[in-house]
């Protein structure tokens, strides 16, 4: 992937996740289901907050959004995991090479113990 089409894509994901949700209970969404889809097809950016009870349960969102959700997360993982093999690989050389220093410094003293 092209670095100007990956930052195009992560700026298209953070705009369509700024953009405010539609609040809609779960029995309109239940009627109005094709009406929906038919919007989030038209403005990929829209997604719709089901609540159930007054309370959040789902997030309907078009199949765009949900893919720049997705390579998004998918990114930040790949970020997160490169920063986690960059953290073990410098702890697998202090283990490394603590051992050894202090492997010199008692070598050192039997040196300096016996005289040579």
């Amino acid at each position: 992937m092209h670095m100007h089409s990956y930052k195009a894509e992560v700026t298209e994901a953070a705009r369509a996740l700024e953009k405010d949700f539609e609040l809609s209970n779960i029995t309109d969404v239940r009627r109005d289901l094709l009406p929906i889809v038919d919007r989030l097809q038209a403005n990929p950016a829209e997604r719709y907050l089901i609540l159930k009870h007054g309370r959040p349960q789902a997030v309907l969102m078009s199949f765009q959004t949900y893919n720049l959700v997705k390579k998004v997360m998918d990114m930040l993982g790949a970020e997160t995991t490169k920063e986690q093999a960059m953290e073990e690989a410098m702890a697998r050389l202090r283990s490394e090479r603590l051992p050894a220093e202090a492997g010199s410094k008692v070598g050192d003293r039997v040196a300096a113990a016996s005289g040579s």
